[in-house]
C-alpha cells in the first residue's frame, strides 16, 4: 500500500513541474463557471452577462440518445414467467441490486478520489471527514477488492516519473462557440486527469474508474444490436457507451486547447486487480451525431 512517507519522497524526489500548474490552473478558470448540484445531478453555467444556463445535458444523457429503448416492465415480466418468481420480486430485487451498485460505485469512486489528492497534494490535503476512519499510520486504507484494485493502480502511477496527477472530478463542459461546429452545450465529469509528458510535449491522459462486472454485453453483441446512428458499427454495451464518454470529453479539453493523448478505462475488479482498458477516439462519429435528428 501507499503510505504518507511514499507519497513525500516522491513530491520531494520528482515535483510537479510548473507546467502541470499551470495545466490545471487553466483548465480549473476555463470552467469556473460551471456549477454541479449534486442532487438530481444538475450542470448549471453562469454566463458573464448574469444569466445561467440551466439543465445542461451531461455526456450520460448525449449517450442515451443513441441507445436501443429498452422495456424494462416487459423483460422483468418474462424473466418472473421463466423463472417462476412473482414479477413484483423480481423487479424489487433488481432495484435493490442496482441501488447496491450504484453506491458501492459512489464510495469506490471517491476512495480513488481521495488517493489522487493525497499523491498530489501530500500532508497539505485535508481529508474529508467520512473517509478519516480509513486514515492510519499514513495508509488510506482500502475497504474491499475494487478499492485495493484501486491502490494498485496508483502505486503504477506514482512510479511512472513523467505522469502528474492533475485534476480529479473534472468538470467540464463544451460551450456554443466550439471549435467544432457543434451548436449545443454539453458537459460531464472526468474521475481522473494526468498530465504526461511525451517527446517534449505535456498532454493530459484521461482515465476513469470502471467497476462493471462486465464491460460487454453478450446478447446484444449475439444479437446485433447496435448503437444507434451515427454509432451504429457499434455494439450496444457499457464499452460503446465509455468510448462515447470518454469521446466528449478529449473534444472539451482539446476545446481549451490541450493535447489529449490517450482514453483509459481503469477496470476495477471483485478479485482486487485492475485492467487498462484503451478506448479508440471516435471524434467524427461524435460531431456528427450532434447534427443528427435521433427522435425518429
Amino acid at each position: 500500500m501507499i503510505n504518507i512517507t511514499d507519497i513525500n519522497k516522491r513530491l520531494t524526489d520528482n515535483p510537479e513541474p510548473i507546467e502541470v500548474t499551470r495545466m490545471r490552473e487553466h483548465i480549473l478558470s476555463s470552467f469556473s463557471n460551471l456549477e454541479f448540484i449534486e442532487e438530481g445531478h444538475i450542470y448549471n453555467i453562469h454566463n458573464a452577462d448574469g444569466t445561467i444556463t440551466e439543465n445542461i445535458p451531461s455526456a450520460s444523457a448525449i449517450i442515451k440518445r443513441f441507445e436501443n429503448e429498452t422495456d424494462w416492465d416487459d423483460i422483468s415480466y418474462q424473466y418472473a414467467i421463466r423463472h417462476d418468481i412473482a414479477v413484483d420480486k423480481v423487479r424489487r430485487t433488481w432495484r435493490e441490486n442496482n441501488l447496491k451498485a450504484t453506491n458501492n460505485g459512489t464510495q469506490i469512486h471517491f476512495y480513488n478520489e481521495q488517493l489522487h489528492n493525497l499523491i498530489m497534494f501530500g500532508e497539505k490535503y485535508q481529508l474529508p471527514e467520512q473517509i478519516k476512519p480509513q486514515y492510519e499510520d499514513g495508509y488510506l486504507i482500502p475497504l474491499g477488492p475494487k478499492e485495493e484494485a484501486g491502490m494498485k493502480f496508483w502505486e503504477e502511477m506514482m512510479s511512472i516519473n513523467n505522469m502528474y496527477p492533475l485534476i480529479a472530478e473534472c468538470k467540464m463542459y463544451m460551450p456554443l462557440n466550439n471549435k467544432y461546429g457543434i451548436n449545443e452545450i454539453f458537459c460531464g465529469t472526468a474521475d481522473t486527469l494526468f498530465a504526461y509528458k511525451s517527446n517534449n510535449e505535456w498532454g493530459i491522459i484521461q482515465t476513469d474508474y470502471k467497476n462493471n462486472n462486465s464491460l460487454i454485453n453478450d446478447f446484444n453483441r449475439n444479437n446485433g444490436i447496435m448503437m444507434r446512428p451515427p454509432f451504429n458499427e457499434l455494439v450496444d454495451e457499457a464499452l460503446t457507451h465509455y468510448m462515447i464518454q470518454q469521446g466528449l470529453y478529449s473534444m472539451m479539453l482539446e476545446n481549451i486547447g490541450y493535447k489529449v493523448f490517450g482514453r483509459r478505462l481503469i477496470w476495477l475488479k471483485d478479485n482486487g486487480t485492475y485492467e487498462k482498458v484503451k478506448l479508440p477516439y471516435i471524434k467524427e462519429q461524435l460531431i456528427n451525431s450532434f447534427n443528427m435528428d435521433v427522435s425518429s
